[in-house]
């Protein structure tokens, strides 16, 4: 379970807060879709639930261990070392020697039970695998890291529409099957249709929209971009999602 209630956080004194009075709870294997502008505070509510940084005010309490999946791979995974050595320290962060085989048969059948073509690429250095690749063994490294709760920060933006609709349907199938609980920013409407249990539209550091289950399953991407017109609006009076 996520929960913050009254949470501020401001970076700088002279400045409006990031965060500002938030409130939300995330029940336990929830899958949230967050959308909002850029600047919007969705990356900063994500660090404070991740506790890379603290609120000024306020509580965020999380029921279990953090694991965030990022655009930037390596971020969380290290070019120089092999497809199955970055997939081995996400299934066991402290893996012994005799257990490197067990890891492996373990790994293969992970890989192809998701029907990947990467196990051909299991003994590569991470680097030489192409971006997208790269990012499904990332999302992939986050998603087995035994943490009940996932954060996806954009892990898609980077990539192609073909690799991006690949790795979003995998990130689903893997979110259900392991019952996790997920809060992912995306700004693919799409996306935040299509998946996900719960949409969240963040605007000026607080939730202004929330809409989940039934509600969330009639929604329209015409729906949508209407609700984000009414919500959000760009300096320059544009609309921005």
């Amino acid at each position: 379970m996520i929960q913050l209630k009254a949470v501020y956080k401001t970076f700088n004194a002279m400045s409006r807060p990031v965060i500002n009075d938030f409130h939300l709870t995330i029940r336990p294997q929830e899958f949230c879709v967050m959308i909002g502008a850029n600047g919007s505070g969705k990356s900063t509510l994500f660090k404070l639930i991740n506790q890379e940084i603290k609120p000024d005010s306020g509580e965020v309490n999380v029921l279990g261990d953090v694991y965030s999946v990022k655009q930037q791979v390596k971020e969380g995974a290290i070019g120089d070392m092999t497809v199955f050595e970055n997939l081995a320290l996400a299934l066991m962060k402290y893996p012994k020697p005799l257990q490197y085989q067990r890891l492996r048969l373990t790994i293969i059948h992970l890989l192809e039970n998701l029907d990947t073509d990467l196990v051909q690429y299991l003994d590569y250095p991470l680097r030489t695998l192409s971006g997208g690749q790269q990012q499904v063994i990332a999302t992939l490294m986050g998603l087995y890291s035994n943490n009940p709760i996932v954060l996806l920060d954009e892990h898609t933006a980077a990539l192609d529409p073909r690799m991006q609709r690949y790795l979003m349907q995998l990130t689903n199938k893997v979110i259900k099957r392991l019952n996790l609980t997920a809060l992912m920013i995306t700004h693919q409407v799409e996306d935040a249709l299509q998946y996900g249990d719960r949409l969240l539209m963040i605007k000026e550091g607080r939730v202004a929209l929330d809409i989940r289950g039934l509600q969330k399953k009639a929604l329209t991407q015409k729906d949508v971009v209407g609700l984000y017109q009414l919500h959000t609006k760009t300096g320059r009076g544009e609309y921005e999602l």
